[in-house]
This record gives structure tokens, C-alpha cells and sequence, in this order.
């Protein structure tokens, strides 16, 4: 398993969110969230924060 951190860039138009090993140096704008995820992969933990990100939006009345 690897731990993953998530980070993120807001703009005037929206949010950027990113996932990335935790030991890598995060692009200039970016903030690192609280936490970590624990994966096999990249791929993995993208779909994890991809899951995450649904579930809070369905929870607050969003989807179909």
C-alpha cells in the first residue's frame, strides 16, 4: 500500500483537486488537505476520491 495526499487549487471559476503521492512536492498553488490515502496506486486512489466526491454531493441533494 501507498499513501496519497490530496491537494487543491481554487480559482474564480471552480476547484481543482489532484491526487498525489505523498512524498511528491505539490505544483506552486496548490494546497494540501488534511489526510491521506491509502492505495495500491494512482489509479486507485483517484477513484477513491472520486467516490468520495459523489457521496458527499448525494448526500447534500445532488444526483440523480
Amino acid at each position: 500500500m501507498h499513501r496519497y495526499k490530496i491537494i487543491n487549487r481554487e480559482s474564480k471559476t471552480g476547484i481543482n483537486l489532484r491526487v498525489k503521492p505523498e512524498s511528491h512536492q505539490h505544483p506552486f498553488g496548490f494546497e494540501e488537505l488534511g489526510g491521506a490515502l491509502n492505495s495500491e496506486n494512482i489509479e486507485q486512489a483517484t477513484a477513491v476520491l472520486k467516490q468520495l466526491i459523489k457521496n458527499a454531493l448525494k448526500r447534500s441533494g445532488f444526483g440523480s
